[in-house]
């Protein structure tokens, strides 16, 4: 699909590697939260990506790609949206969770990028009642106790079994049956239980006490969730470059060596924020 000015989008996943603080500045009931859409679900706003992208390139492509005062650039991340979190179970350590809203928000994207293998319905199935979660059919015998799962201590659903594995196969998820559906409401209340509190604190650079006001709170999203943006390229006519061409400086530098690492937050000093993009072709 064609978006003028851009002429191709691309699909990306982002699997956080690391706990990941994508912050929102101060908070109410945490000193720092990350930022969240306007659903209240957390979000990766696309001036993070692109920030964090701009800086593994030299500065003779900056302004190709970013743009300046003057010209827009060529290359245009969207946010990236939550698709699925990890939970805690009580039997199997963790599921990877996902809902029907954030199922519909992958499908705009995908129509959006021209993915139309992902484009369908991927809800033909009965959606879950608040007190359902539909997994694949071999997810009972490795998370079920007595036909229900508990989640992050307190979300006891009564399971339902359905064929998930091309859903797997949609969310590039190794493991299809760890994948779990839950109602929205839920699903929101799964998210706010399996972020991260961490508490911090700054030392006096001589005495190495606690500075004055140099404790606080910080939120995280943990590994292994999943966000899902797209890439858009527009045509360079100043520098005579296609879209195609756009694309392929991005993805060298981007992609490479079939890496695709990226830091988000600005937390790499303290182990956070190490993401993987991967390309959905």
């Amino acid at each position: 699909m064609r978006i003028a000015p851009y002429e191709i989008s691309q699909l990306v996943y982002i699997r956080a590697i690391t706990p990941i603080h994508v912050g929102a500045g101060r908070g109410e009931r945490v000193d720092l939260p990350v930022e969240r859409d306007g659903f209240g679900l957390p979000t990766i706003p696309a001036s993070g990506i692109k920030g964090a992208i701009r800086e593994r390139f030299p500065d003779h492509y900056k302004t190709l790609l970013f743009g300046s005062k003057s010209a827009a650039g060529c290359f245009t991340p969207l946010d990236g949206i939550l698709v699925a979190m990890p939970a805690r179970s009580l039997r199997g350590v963790w599921m990877l969770i996902t809902s029907p809203l954030s199922l519909r928000r992958l499908r705009t994207y995908a129509e959006l990028s021209g993915q139309k293998q992902m484009s369908g319905d991927f809800l033909s199935m009965k959606l879950p009642e608040e007190n359902e979660i539909i997994i694949g059919q071999d997810g009972e015998s490795k998370f079920g106790i007595n036909g229900k799962i508990l989640l992050n201590e307190e979300y006891l659903l009564s399971i339902r079994r359905d064929d998930l594995s091309q859903l797997a196969k949609y969310l590039n998820l190794p493991e299809p049956d760890r994948l779990g559906l839950v109602d929205d409401t839920v699903f929101k209340q799964i998210v706010n239980t399996s972020l991260l509190t961490r508490a911090r604190v700054r030392l006096e650079s001589k005495t190495k006490t606690v500075e004055t006001g140099g404790l606080w709170t910080e939120e995280d999203v943990p590994a292994e969730a999943r966000f899902i943006t797209c890439f858009l390229y527009a045509p360079s006519r100043e520098e005579q470059k296609t879209a195609e061409e756009i694309q392929k400086i991005v993805e060298k530098t981007v992609f490479a060596d079939g890496g695709g690492y990226l830091i988000l937050g600005g937390h790499e000093t303290v182990g956070r924020g190490l993401v993987k993009l991967e390309k959905v072709v």
